[in-house]
């Protein structure tokens, strides 16, 4: 059988993708129903998390860390991956959450914390542009190797 060689790289492997089909199908309904929000009630902006690390029960961390209003989703268990939609939080308010979980995370042997965050201030993107968005900054980081660098982006 004949071999095919490619001319260029795909920019995102296989399981890249599936990791942003994951966030996706966990994060899409509740950003449509916060940009529904959002569109009523003249709401502040909202952010949205992306976050990873090893040797630490991540999701355990963030349920003791986050507001009520804030919402969890685990992405990928097994990468200990997760997302987190915060509601009336500006990319600051999303910087502060981070500090504390890394904090607590080095601080308990944890390591190769990664969080992205994306700061949504009106609905002009889809929500798939957002996640597309949150992946590319999270994948930048992890394939850097810069695990204690924390990327924040404002989407206008």
């Amino acid at each position: 059988m004949p071999m095919f060689s490619r001319k260029k790289e795909a920019k995102y492997t296989a399981a890249e993708i599936m990791l942003g089909i994951n966030i996706l199908n966990q994060v899409n309904m509740p950003l449509r129903f916060l940009y529904q929000i959002f569109e009523e009630n003249n709401r502040d902006p909202f952010a949205i998390m992306l976050i990873s690390a090893l040797h630490t029960d991540l999701g355990e961390l963030v349920r003791a860390q986050k507001r009520e209003s804030d919402m969890l989703f685990e992405v990928d268990k097994g990468e200990n991956i997760y997302a987190i939609i915060c509601q009336d939080t500006k990319v600051d308010g999303g910087y502060y959450l981070i500090n504390r979980l890394s904090r607590y995370i080095y601080g308990d042997q944890g390591s190769d914390f990664i969080a992205t965050v994306v700061e949504i201030v009106n609905t002009d993107h889809r929500p798939e542009e957002v996640v597309l968005k949150l992946l590319d900054t999270y994948l930048a980081v992890k394939k850097d190797g810069h695990s204690r660098e924390n990327i924040f982006h404002i989407l206008r």
